[in-house]
């Protein structure tokens, strides 16, 4: 039988949810250090792969460095104010642009 309801541990000074537990900022922090201390040797490598090759190991770099966007469902109407303003295309009435 559990001591706490579910989604209530009884620490309420504990950690937020969402945010990182010490051990990945540590390691975090770690991995920054060691390409910090050896960014010269890193882009050396980099620079002695084939183009397609350097772009794979960019593009797994950026996925630590950039947030991925979370998916978003839009409406037909804010799809056509989109297709409307960069295109010009559409089915936005001016009404509706407003």
């Amino acid at each position: 039988m559990a001591k706490f309801k579910t989604g209530k541990s009884g620490n309420m000074a504990g950690r937020p949810k969402g945010a990182p537990n010490r051990k990945t900022v540590d390691l975090r922090a770690r991995i920054k250090d060691i390409l910090d201390d050896n960014i010269d040797k890193v882009q050396k490598d980099l620079d002695a792969l084939e183009p397609k090759d350097r772009l794979v190991i960019l593009e797994r770099f950026m996925q630590y460095i950039i947030p991925r966007k979370k998916e978003e469902e839009i409406t037909f109407s804010e799809r056509d104010k989109f297709m409307k303003k960069f295109f010009g295309t559409g089915s936005v009435s001016e009404k509706d642009e407003e």
